[in-house]
């Protein structure tokens, strides 16, 4: 027989399993409800066009937005070139639009997919694109490089990464100058990558050796920046390139040379290399 106590706690854990099935029900109802919500609201702003236009081999078409910022919406959501080149046949003059963030559809690719194909076909068709600002003062190349540091870069990513960084720069010199809010150009922000890969930099920097003595609104150098971030191999080439920013002065008065000494103290970096560059920087060899 079983006891009235027994019967009780199974009344019990019943009522609770009822009350949590039923609080289920009610969260599934709920975002079921937002989003029938989201649904209808995105289909009164689209219309699915047809697939042989925009169908690129995925499970579900492109749509078609009737705005000027379609153009910025397919580059945040990383359709295809072939939808890309698309919609700037039907709109031409989105390519210098600017969203709510004051960005342009390059802003977009370079912030969201830097290293698909987006972004050279982008700076080949509006090549003034590059040295506009957003609302936090960066240019699509800042955006580029802050969003490399999710990316692992291979030996030939980091060849294509230098190949169109030096298109933009041959297109529009002042870009590799421009500074975002705290002072940085695009290079300081490669710099300060957790491992930038040397190709790149060297690649950059033999077209441009100024960029080497140009500081980063703090007085420091590219020099100074690869020293403190422990990259020998990028200080190398930097002071190979361009020696004389071994004798510059960065923040708080520190010269190249007073960096390394403090790292080859504090650090557990390849000695010999670092020797290697002590001694490059006190005889510019």
């Amino acid at each position: 027989a079983i006891s009235s106590s027994s019967r009780a706690g199974g009344g019990r854990r019943g009522m609770v399993k009822e009350r949590r099935r039923r609080k289920r029900k009610e969260r599934g109802a709920k975002s079921s409800r937002e989003r029938m919500r989201s649904r209808e609201w995105k289909l009164e702003c689209r219309e699915v066009v047809p697939m042989t236009d925009y169908y690129d081999g995925d499970d579900e078409p492109y749509v078609s937005y009737h705005s000027e910022k379609s153009l910025h919406e397919a580059c945040m959501s990383e359709a295809p070139l072939s939808v890309i080149q698309k919609l700037v046949r039907e709109n031409p003059d989105s390519l210098s639009a600017v969203d709510e963030h004051g960005r342009t559809p390059l802003h977009c690719a370079c912030l969201v997919s830097p290293l698909s194909p987006t972004v050279p076909e982008l700076l080949r068709l509006c090549p003034g694109a590059v040295v506009q600002r957003d609302n936090t003062f960066s240019t699509p190349l800042h955006l580029f490089v802050k969003a490399l540091k999710s990316c692992y870069i291979w030996h030939d990513e980091a060849n294509r990464i230098a190949w169109m960084l030096d298109d933009a720069f041959r297109v529009c010199p002042e870009a590799a100058f421009q500074r975002d809010c705290e002072g940085r150009s695009p290079i300081h922000l490669l710099l300060m990558r957790p491992s930038p890969h040397s190709i790149t930099i060297s690649a950059i920097l033999k077209d441009l050796p100024l960029l080497a003595i140009y500081d980063d609104g703090n007085g420091n150098t590219r020099l100074h920046i690869a020293i403190a971030q422990g990259n020998i191999k990028n200080a190398s080439e930097i002071l190979s390139i361009f020696p004389e920013v071994a004798n510059l002065a960065g923040k708080a008065g520190r010269i190249p040379l007073e960096l390394a000494l403090g790292l080859k103290q504090t650090s557990h970096l390849d000695g010999f290399n670092l020797d290697k560059l002590c001694r490059s920087l006190v005889y510019n060899e």
